[in-house]
């Protein structure tokens, strides 16, 4: 049984990291210069809406899911979790593809594929930025081999103390189990479309005849304002059936 879509954001405290001087970094809860230049459309701006009308603390938006207070909240008509738009889609380039909203997947070919999620996140009744987090899986035989990408679109300078992509092996009737994790940190993007990547790094051999999947989680402490951490979203399954190759599309 694929595990609940269990998505968290918390505040923590705001510490001035290394990588912005204090006289750089405007007061909290203002976000100095910074702005994101438009509103979301379609279900982001059903989210991001209903953020400004409760006056939630801190919250990010992922298509039709809204992250707030702990808990996720999936707004979509049918009270179900977003899932990628699933595409073969290989010739546009990543920072271009599956943009300015929602979750995508894209199929490069049997053994790979790329999931994209754009986050729109804010304090209270403000908008203050966008980023793009991408995954993708090149598939090595039974291994996963995993990049991840992120990509500023708006708002102040980003900084992501730790990154970290799970592997979920699908358990029928009892929650999945764990298949292997890799936490990465000191990604800092200063300005409006600076990108950061850390990959491919190879995962654990998957031994059993199953469904996959991975998770990709962020805390993320924008320039100014206090920190908010969760799981940004969930791959598509890929599939590992007998003793053959994995691959990613049945």
């Amino acid at each position: 049984m694929r595990r609940p879509f269990a998505l968290v954001i918390s505040v923590v405290a705001a510490v001035m990291f290394t990588t912005v001087t204090a006289s750089a970094a405007p007061a909290a809860g203002t976000g100095g210069d910074f702005g994101v230049a438009e509103d979301p459309k379609g279900p982001t701006k059903m989210c991001v809406d209903t953020a400004h009308e409760r006056n939630l603390d801190a919250w990010a938006c992922m298509g039709s899911d809204l992250i707030a207070n702990g808990q996720v909240e999936h707004l979509a008509e049918d009270k179900k979790p977003m899932r990628p738009e699933v595409s073969t889609d290989q010739a546009t380039p990543t920072q271009e593809w599956c943009e300015p909203y929602g979750l995508c997947t894209r199929v490069i070919n049997d053994y790979t594929s790329e999931t994209k999620a754009n986050i729109w996140y804010g304090y209270g009744d403000e908008n203050v930025g966008t980023y793009d987090a991408t995954l993708r899986n090149n598939l090595n035989g039974r291994q996963p081999r995993l990049t991840t990408s992120l990509q500023l679109d708006g708002g102040p300078p980003l900084y992501f103390p730790e990154i970290t992509t799970q592997c979920w092996e699908e358990i029928v009737w009892w929650p999945d189990a764990e298949c292997g994790s890799n936490t990465m940190g000191g990604a800092f993007l200063p300005n409006e479309f600076s990108t950061w990547s850390d990959g491919p790094t190879g995962g654990e051999r998957l031994e059993n005849s199953n469904e996959y999947y991975h998770g990709l989680s962020a805390t993320f402490r924008p320039t100014g304002y206090p920190a908010q951490s969760g799981t940004l979203f969930e791959t598509p399954y890929f599939y590992c059936w007998g003793e053959d190759p994995c691959y990613v599309a049945e």
